[in-house]
């Protein structure tokens, strides 16, 4: 995946504390729960701002008249859209729709990410995250994390617990 978070199961506690009372597979499950638990609480579109411009965020529309020109041409051959309509649009990937959730092949970790070529540059990692989109209200995905991470290990253990509960 081109942008993706992992959770390891850190295999001291989780493990070691419910090893006798589950079955392996129900780490697994639950460790899988977790996991779409947060990429439900991430994949989340920030609420609609007002939008910005380019001139009140990076000081200037354009780097050079060069990239002007460019982006002119582009918008008139129809490679850009304008206004863009997300997901609509023939150049969208659909970010929304690229969300993953992956289980390792040893079920001890999980990994969330996003598929969208342009997910570092909107959800990436904070060093690589576009000014743009912060101002926007996109959150990268370590301030995801900061936010909802204290989650994941409530859900691991709760499916854990329904798993031994039910058996």
């Amino acid at each position: 995946m081109n942008n993706q978070f992992e959770i390891t199961v850190d295999d001291k506690h989780a493990y070691d504390a419910t090893a006798a009372l589950a079955d392996p597979k129900t780490h697994s499950t639950a460790l899988y729960a977790a996991g779409v638990h947060f990429q439900g609480l991430v994949s989340r579109y920030p609420q609609a701002v007002a939008h910005p411009s380019r001139r009140s965020i990076y000081g200037a529309t354009f780097k050079t008249a060069k990239q002007r020109r460019a982006v002119m041409a582009m918008i008139r051959s129809g490679a850009i859209v304008i206004p863009y309509r997300r997901g609509q649009a023939s150049s969208s990937e659909n970010m929304l729709q690229r969300w993953k959730t992956e289980l390792s092949a040893d079920g001890r970790t999980v990994s969330v990410g996003n598929t969208a070529s342009y997910a570092p540059s909107v959800i990436g990692l904070q060093k690589n995250q576009s000014l743009y989109m912060r101002k926007l209200g996109w959150q990268s995905m370590e301030e995801q994390y900061k936010t909802h991470g204290k989650e994941v290990p409530v859900i691991y253990f709760k499916v854990i617990h329904q798993q031994i509960k039910g058996a």
